[in-house]
């Protein structure tokens, strides 16, 4: 309690332009919840689309993975983004936060949400990525990888396997 103003001016941002940004996102929240919300019709051809790509899907194990892009837009650039990389995974293998380095340093759109993917599915990235996320362990960090954007550098957040739905959860 009472720490939120230090704790936005240490991350570089006023307290005025949070509370701001606070404030437009509950109003917009508010908008969506009486004009778009109840015009939602969700029919039963909907829901049984959901249900069946959770039943092709059951057995599969789907990863949540955390990422930190550094593009490569300048070949010239290019060594001193791989050294930088080195270094990113050093510290977060030291013990650095994953989310803030991401954000901090990330150039993906997962940079915003400290770059938590969500889950995937194997063939849903990279191949490169794919080989190195079904290899790691649990809050594993992984070397720097090469993508056709840059390095990225990723993290295992949790795996778990799909389960069929319960039949009698429909309703």
């Amino acid at each position: 309690a009472g720490g939120f103003e230090a704790f936005v001016e240490r991350q570089g941002i006023s307290a005025a332009a949070a509370l701001d940004q606070i404030k437009s996102n509950l109003s917009w929240q508010k908008l969506l919840a009486r004009t778009v919300v109840p015009t939602i019709e969700i029919g039963d051809e909907e829901i049984d689309a959901v249900i069946s790509r959770i039943e092709a899907n059951a057995g599969v194990t789907e990863y949540r993975v955390g990422e930190i892009l550094l593009p490569i837009d300048n070949p010239a650039d290019a060594a001193d983004i791989r050294t930088l990389a080195a270094r990113l995974v050093e510290q977060l293998r030291d013990g650095a936060d994953f989310r803030a380095v991401a954000q901090q340093f990330s150039k993906s759109a997962t940079a915003a949400t400290g770059g938590d993917i969500g889950w995937i599915q194997p063939g849903e990235l990279d191949p490169a990525i794919d080989s190195v996320i079904t290899a790691l362990d649990r809050f594993e960090i992984s070397d720097p990888i090469d993508v056709p954007e840059g390095i990225q550098i990723v993290i295992l957040i949790d795996q778990r396997t799909n389960e069929a739905p319960d039949p009698d959860a429909r309703e």
